[in-house]
């Protein structure tokens, strides 16, 4: 600390003019009434305005508005849920199941031993959170 206040010691102090504070009181009154013009023309402005009229009924319409349910769709519905279940499953299936004979030229051999079974139980638990999600948002009351 001792030598910052050293070095602050022998950095020479700023001397402002005479006229500084004159000049500085000028600015701020030249955007005062710079202000002062906006605010008149801004209140003239709103005076000329009439207020809208409402209907008689403006309450009630509005409590209508608010009082009705705001139910989310989901973005996949229960058939694009099942169109998806039973595509990844005949998908799954064919793999397994498809015989030595068949036309297929690509055989993919998967060695399920080396797969982590983190792996599949985040699948898992990915697929109970999006059906649990799917499903409370589907139910009308608790």
């Amino acid at each position: 600390m001792k030598k910052i206040d050293e070095l602050l010691s022998t950095i020479p102090k700023d001397k402002p003019t005479a006229a500084f504070t004159g000049s500085v009181m000028a600015s701020v009154f030249s955007l005062a009434q710079e202000e002062s013009v906006k605010e008149i023309s801004l209140e003239k402005l709103l005076s000329s305005q009439t207020r809208p009229k409402v209907s008689i009924n403006f309450n009630e319409e509005i409590m209508k508005n608010i009082s009705k349910p705001q139910t989310e769709k989901p973005l996949v519905s229960k058939w694009g849920w099942a169109a998806i279940v039973t595509i990844a499953l005949s998908t799954g299936l064919s793999f397994f199941y498809a015989p030595q004979d068949s036309f297929q030229t690509v055989k993919i051999n998967i060695n399920f031993e080396q797969i982590p079974l983190v792996y599949p139980l985040s699948v898992f638990a990915l697929g109970v959170l999006v059906f649990a999600d799917y499903f409370f948002r589907n139910r009308k009351s608790f």
